[in-house]
């Protein structure tokens, strides 16, 4: 049996889009037609470092601006949730909130 995992709004997920671009962001908004996602990120090699780096998908948009990014389901090709390293290196670029290592403690 076909088992679909359900995302809901405030998940951070990772979209692969037919153009083959990999985008990790927070879901705003699921509808029938459409995602609304918010602060698209995607990966990138930094050109001093040679390491992964977080960059926005858009680089025109106002990262201020509350309004979310529509994207069309039928530019979607899949979307799951993301590696914990990612999630949490996606949420310190995006709020500035560092996750503590397992293990950690004060």
């Amino acid at each position: 049996m076909l088992s679909v995992q359900a995302f809901k709004s405030g998940d951070v997920v990772v979209v692969k889009l037919v153009t083959g671009e990999e985008i990790i962001t927070k879901l705003v908004e699921p509808d029938v037609t459409s995602y609304s996602i918010s602060r698209p990120l995607v990966f990138t090699m930094h050109p001093q470092t040679g390491q992964p780096a977080l960059i926005p998908w858009l680089m025109s948009l106002n990262p201020k601006d509350p309004k979310p990014v529509v994207i069309n389901k039928s530019a979607v090709v899949g979307m799951t949730t993301p590696a914990k390293e990612i999630a949490d290196s996606y949420t310190q670029a995006t709020t500035g909130i560092v996750t503590a290592p397992a293990g950690f403690v004060l």
